[in-house]
């Protein structure tokens, strides 16, 4: 049975998705304009690569919404998103953590309804 509170992650089906991720500990990174026009200028790349096409979308200083269609699995565009904009951010912050495939330390949580 699902835990309507944390539901799974059913993200390998073609559909339209709506998405909410948070920054690591809930920092706020994005404060800046600039930050901002970066996160987004590398979430449109990840979504051009990967065939997503955008219905909404909002990006604050610690956290993300999107509402996507997809065609195909998300996992690699949220990987790809997540992975890109971590090392992005820490190159920018100087914070020197270390990214790994399968965690990012700047955009952890995703949440799929």
């Amino acid at each position: 049975m699902d835990w309507p509170h944390g539901p799974l992650h059913r993200i390998a089906a073609r559909g339209i998705y709506f998405i909410t991720a948070g920054t690591y500990l809930k920092q706020h990174y994005y404060r800046s304009s600039d930050a901002l026009d970066q996160l987004q200028k590398l979430l449109f790349a990840a979504a051009e690569a990967h065939r997503i096409r955008f219905h909404s979308w909002s990006l604050l200083s610690n956290h993300y919404h999107l509402i996507v269609e997809a065609q195909q699995d998300l996992t690699a565009f949220i990987k790809r998103f997540h992975s890109v904009a971590a090392i992005a951010r820490n190159r920018q912050d100087a914070t020197g953590i270390n990214v790994s495939d399968d965690f990012d330390p700047v955009l952890d949580e995703l949440r799929l309804l």
